[in-house]
């Protein structure tokens, strides 16, 4: 039971790892708060009869605490509070 555990987490964590090292090039940081940010790519699509559109892809990660380190927000800007 806990090696299976262990082998799921570990697992978790690799993809997660292949995925956001992946995302990094791609995506962009378009909102961050405390426990979350938003990434978005925006894509050009060329249609068969010639017409050309843009579609945006995204998604959230969640984490608890994402951007502090301790007791600290990581992102602070100075003299805010």
């Amino acid at each position: 039971m806990k090696t299976t555990v262990v082998l799921t987490v570990v697992t978790s964590i690799l993809y997660s790892a292949m995925l956001y090292a992946g995302a990094a090039q791609d995506y962009q940081i378009v909102d961050k708060g405390a426990h979350h940010r938003r990434l978005e790519k925006t894509t050009a699509r060329t249609h068969p009869d010639g017409t050309m559109t843009t579609e945006k892809e995204g998604y959230i990660e969640l984490a608890s605490g994402m951007h502090y380190k301790g007791q600290r927000r990581l992102d602070r800007k100075p003299g805010r509070d």
